[in-house]
């Protein structure tokens, strides 16, 4: 399926419009994303970059908790993609802090600045629930009671794949993130299972995740989408 913001489609109801300064507040998160949500944050910066949205790469490696935020910015900045630049995504005392640059004034949009940190002041890093930001532990992040709970309990390296999963894609996933470069899933998995990738040792993707090597098959396709490999 073919993801809207790079569909043309009519945008879901959530997103904001032009005249609206920042987006509106996603919806909670419910279950744990630690599974699922490499695979939407992968989909996500494919359809900001293919939409015209620059520097949409900066979201990777960020709190699973945060993935409705991201979803709800590129829904507002697909609006009018070619104006804007996202130059610099942190994460700092369990807040969001994202500088994206209004091209048609040169200056970072300082409304989605305060959007991104109020946003994520209030939404766990690991569930994506309600939250509040907590210190009690050293560490200062924002959390749900469930997930300090885990943090309390659960050994500290443990905890933070948690909060940044590594990337546990299959071919379901990888499949399901590429689809809508292609015409039908079908072409998609032909693609998957017999194209060679040039800087990939001739292996096709199938063969990478196989070996446990999904993500550089995402390096592959940012290397596309950059024009390295045409």
């Amino acid at each position: 399926m073919r993801h809207w913001l790079a569909s043309g489609e009519a945008v879901p109801a959530k997103v904001v419009y032009k005249d609206v300064i920042a987006p509106s507040s996603p919806a909670f998160e419910s279950g744990r994303l630690e599974f699922g949500c490499h695979v939407r944050i992968e989909t996500l910066i494919w359809a900001m970059t293919a939409a015209g949205i620059e520097g949409a790469e900066r979201l990777r490696n960020k709190p699973a908790g945060w993935i409705g935020i991201f979803e709800a910015l590129g829904a507002h900045l697909a609006q009018d993609p070619s104006n804007y630049l996202i130059i610099d995504a942190n994460e700092e005392f369990g807040m969001l802090y994202l500088k994206v640059i209004d091209k048609r004034t040169g200056r970072a949009d300082t409304d989605l600045f305060r959007w991104c940190a109020e946003q994520s002041a209030v939404r766990c890093m690991v569930y994506g629930s309600p939250g509040r930001i907590r210190s009690e532990l050293g560490w200062i992040m924002t959390l749900s009671d469930a997930a300090f709970d885990l943090l309390v309990e659960t050994p500290n390296e443990h905890f933070l794949r948690l909060v940044y999963p590594e990337s546990r894609m299959d071919k379901d996933d990888v499949i399901e993130m590429i689809v809508a470069r292609f015409a039908t899933p079908a072409a998609a998995y032909v693609w998957y299972c017999s194209e060679s990738l040039s800087g990939c040792g001739g292996r096709t993707a199938m063969q990478l995740v196989q070996e446990g090597k999904a993500q550089q098959v995402l390096d592959y396709l940012d290397a596309v989408d950059a024009r390295v490999f045409e």
